[in-house]
């Protein structure tokens, strides 16, 4: 079929995502379902940007239709920032690619990709409750929370996959130093994160809710009392 061009200023998924533009078509056959291409596909999200890598093709007769995305300068003090975690201030950009699978299950991410961008950056980790993140206070968690209290990276590599239930999971590799630790010497980290983003995005909204909530309830407070 023809394609036709498309623009959504935003879509809050509870990562907002703005200026979602390309092209999309149609095809339709008797007694089938239809088949959806997208092109040019380009949006705007955490201070970067995704992209479809090429056309996306989505075959609704098919039982699973896969395609990858592709990411350029992700903040990574803006996924800090919405997962929410108070104790750690770490800023750089991250590019790479996602290989999605749509199929009755519902949505995965399988060797996914990212990388920080030139010149690396830090992660700050210090926590106010000595560390509950790490579930333990052996020696090795001391040396790691002194690694991460001021670690400047060069090189950050990640291996993301994400399963249907929400959960995401990122073994994470970082090559740089720890002046806390040694001035000069190079400190590579091994790290791997998991967390569920469905119950985030649930309790992003949550908070949203409540803000506006609260926000509506001073607003009609302050009309009651003007007039």
């Amino acid at each position: 079929g023809q394609s036709t061009g498309f623009k959504v200023a935003v879509i809050d998924l509870g990562v907002p995502i703005t200026n979602l533009t390309g092209r999309i078509s149609l095809e339709t056959g008797e007694g089938k379902a239809p088949v959806i291409t997208l092109s040019r596909l380009k949006a705007g999200m955490l201070e970067g940007t995704v992209r479809g890598n090429n056309r996306i093709r989505i075959d609704l007769n098919r039982r699973s239709n896969r395609f990858t995305l592709a990411f350029d300068n992700i903040s990574i003090a803006e996924l800090v920032r919405l997962q929410q975690f108070e104790d750690i201030d770490a800023i750089g950009n991250l590019s790479g690619t996602l290989p999605i699978t749509i199929d009755p299950a519902g949505l995965s991410i399988t060797k996914g990709k990212a990388t920080a961008n030139t010149p690396g950056g830090y992660i700050r980790y210090r926590p106010k409750d000595g560390g509950e993140l790490f579930g333990s206070s052996s020696m090795e968690t001391e040396m790691l929370l002194k690694a991460l209290d001021d670690y400047q990276y060069k090189e950050l590599d990640a291996e993301v996959a994400y399963k249907p239930d929400g959960q995401l999971m990122m073994q994470l590799q970082l090559k740089g130093r720890s002046p806390g630790l040694h001035a000069t010497r190079p400190l590579h980290l091994n790290l791997n994160l998991d967390q569920n983003i469905l119950s985030l995005i649930e309790s992003l909204r949550a908070v949203d809710g409540l803000n506006d909530r609260i926000d509506r309830a001073v607003k009609q407070h302050f009309k009651a009392h003007n007039r």
